[in-house]
């Protein structure tokens, strides 16, 4: 009998430090998409201040590099025209600044695919191609 008490009471601990286990491991995850998501949300609105004239700010990739993670931030203007323009801007985390001084202009004209090769690597192009590669006259013709 005294052995079937101590036995219980053994399985009566180790379920205790396993629930104790589980909850512990699971209230970390939420922590960690949580301070991912404060941070996404502090860089989209620290971008929205600085480039008011964007139609579109989104974060476009998180990578790590060294002991910062780089955010990769989309700013797309004139997003509803034939000729959008679209500019990247680097933010480095923990340091919390951009790692060029100025945005990198990735689409500023309207000339798209004029060699026989062409790539669609943005929705901008895309928008661009529609009006302005061949074929697509129709099309300009009825946007204009």
């Amino acid at each position: 009998m005294r052995n079937m008490l101590i036995g219980f009471f053994i399985l009566i601990f180790i379920s205790f430090i396993a629930a104790l286990i589980i909850i512990f491991l699971s209230s970390k995850k939420p922590f960690v998409k949580l301070e991912e998501q404060v941070l996404e949300n502090a860089i989209i609105e620290d971008a929205k201040k600085r480039f008011q004239g964007a139609d579109i700010v989104d974060i476009v990739k998180i990578t790590k590099r060294d002991e910062n993670e780089v955010v990769l931030v989309r700013l797309t203007y004139n997003y509803s025209s034939i000729c959008p323009k679209r500019h990247h801007v680097y933010y480095s985390y923990p340091s919390g600044r951009f790692l060029p001084e100025y945005p990198v202009e990735v689409i500023t004209n309207c000339d798209f695919c004029k060699n026989s090769s062409c790539f669609i690597a943005y929705e901008e192009e895309a928008i661009i191609a529609s009006v302005n590669i061949k074929g697509s006259e129709k099309i300009g013709d009825f946007v204009i």
